[in-house]
């Protein structure tokens, strides 16, 4: 995808936004404070996700204005500099979410077939997603490809980056928008957390912001300042 924030250099004056599919991504997009005095500021790089097949650091949901707002420069850069292989040994945080079930990867109609899946670690599969019997199906396969698909390799990541010698960080967010409560019962989407870390809730079509969202946001957005401020 685009990987230049804003719109396609050809769009004309008032002309939509939306990034238009391109290889021509390689691109540094940088965000900073206005202030032209300010020095030794915390960095923070927002690489994002898509799984190398979709994605854009040219997103309005994840611009860096927000941090801007609060010191920090915030880099944005395409996912292929990290799927490159170079490590270098800088802090990591990196999460997933309550409901976090994208792919969906694992399926079963049964709890054998379920079980099955996991071969000669069956035993440690009902240990860990029924233990006494009465999970339903449904959860255990939500909470499996919650695992399979994000919460583990965000592990995975933090213990490389963490046998490296990097200050490592995981995260579980739950919160759930106001206005999709009755919507969302399971939990946290898979990528939900990333508007409110932006602090780009009014950004989302369709659905109406409360004072409570906005008060989660600030809070979110915190914890990444902390986190760049304190390691920068």
């Amino acid at each position: 995808m685009q990987g230049r924030f804003g719109p396609p250099p050809s769009a004309a004056t008032g002309a939509a936004t939306a990034p238009v599919p391109s290889e021509d991504c390689l691109f540094l997009n940088v965000w900073r404070p206005a202030a032209t005095t300010a020095r030794n500021l915390p960095v923070m790089v927002w690489i994002y996700g898509g799984g190398f097949v979709g994605g854009s650091s040219s997103s309005p949901n994840t611009s860096g204005i927000g941090f801007a707002k609060h010191g920090v420069v915030l880099v944005a850069m395409a996912e292929s500099a990290y799927k490159a292989g170079r490590q270098p040994r800088v802090p990591f945080l990196a999460g997933s979410n309550s409901a976090d079930t994208a792919g969906n990867r694992i399926r079963a109609a049964t709890k054998d077939e379920f079980f099955a899946r996991f071969g000669k670690w069956s035993e440690q599969a009902k240990a860990a997603y029924d233990p006494d019997g009465s999970t339903d199906l449904a959860t255990m396969v939500s909470r499996a490809n919650d695992d399979f698909g994000q919460a583990e390799p965000a592990r995975f990541a933090a213990n490389a980056f963490a046998a490296n010698g990097s200050p490592a960080y995981l995260y579980r967010f739950s919160y759930v928008q106001s206005s999709l409560r009755e919507k969302l019962r399971a939990g946290a989407p898979h990528g939900s957390e990333i508007s409110y870390v932006f602090g780009t809730l009014a950004a989302r079509p369709g659905s109406t912001v409360s004072p409570e969202d906005l008060k989660v946001s600030r809070m979110a957005q915190s914890y990444w300042v902390n986190f760049a401020s304190k390691f920068s």
